[in-house]
Parts: C-alpha cells; sequence; structure tokens
C-alpha cells in the first residue's frame, strides 16, 4: 500500500533523563529549603507536586510521536491518538508559542479546527520540509495570543 513508510517520525520517549534531573532536581531545592531557611512542609509539599507530571512521564514511559506520510499525518500521545488523510487537510497550521513551543493544529478541507495535543515533538525545519515533500499545504505564524 502507498504510503506506508513516512516521509518524517518525530519521536519522544518519556523516561529522559532530564525529567528525572528535573525532578531531583526540585525535590532536592525543596529539601535544601526545609533544612536551611525552614520553610514549612506543607508549603514543600504544595511546590513539590509540580514535578508529578515530570515522575509520572518517567514511571509511564509515555511515547509521543508524529509521523508525516505522502497521503496522511498521524500522531499518538498515550490515550490520545489520530491520523488525518492528506485529501481531508486545507492546510496544517504552525504556531510559536511564548514558550518557544510550536503548536500544530490541522484545518480541514471543511474549516475545522484540529489541535493536535501540544506535548507533540515539532521541530518546525524538520516538519515543514516534511510537508513540502508530501504535498500538504502548511503556514507557520511566528507568535498568536489568540488561536485562530
Amino acid at each position: 500500500m502507498p504510503g506506508d513508510t513516512p516521509i518524517a517520525s518525530f519521536h519522544r520517549a518519556g523516561r529522559r533523563p532530564v525529567n528525572l534531573a528535573l525532578v531531583a532536581a526540585i525535590w532536592g531545592g525543596l529539601a535544601l529549603a526545609v533544612w536551611a531557611i525552614d520553610l514549612a512542609l506543607l508549603w514543600a509539599g504544595l511546590f513539590g507536586l509540580f514535578a508529578l507530571p515530570a515522575l509520572l512521564d518517567w514511571i509511564t514511559d509515555r511515547q509521543v510521536r508524529l509521523d508525516v506520510y505522502p497521503d496522511r499525518i498521524a500522531w499518538a500521545t498515550g490515550r490520545r491518538d489520530g491520523v488525518m488523510e492528506a485529501t481531508e487537510i486545507r492546510q496544517v497550521r504552525i504556531d510559536r508559542r511564548f514558550d518557544m513551543g510550536f503548536r500544530l493544529t490541522i484545518v480541514d478541507t471543511t474549516g475545522l479546527l484540529h489541535r493536535l495535543p501540544p506535548e507533540l515533538p515539532t521541530p518546525a525545519d524538520a516538519l515543514e520540509k516534511a510537508l513540502d515533500t508530501a504535498g500538504i499545504p502548511h503556514e507557520r505564524h511566528p507568535f498568536s495570543l489568540l488561536p485562530r
């Protein structure tokens, strides 16, 4: 069947050293604050909750992927996945966010917006090259305060 080999494939695993280092740094800093400045354990526990998503990613090792095929785009992010045929795509919007990451939105032929999950790995230059190869129209927007 045509389109079985992706033009480009972007993957990221949840079990990355940066996730574990982030959790260790946050919890280590909080332990130091409890010891050095007598930070209340309640506050340390509340601040420590912010590290739980990174720890959960490390434990579950959730795989995140975005594949561009000649005839479709496919994505998977743990519980959310999807496929859209190239014939159904009017354009792909690549919007830069204020955290310097990118957010992908697929506009279908009826004008409906399909926002791809924000955790998808999206190196914009390589993605644009893959979309050009697949013949899928795309727009890149530097910053947008309100999604369109």
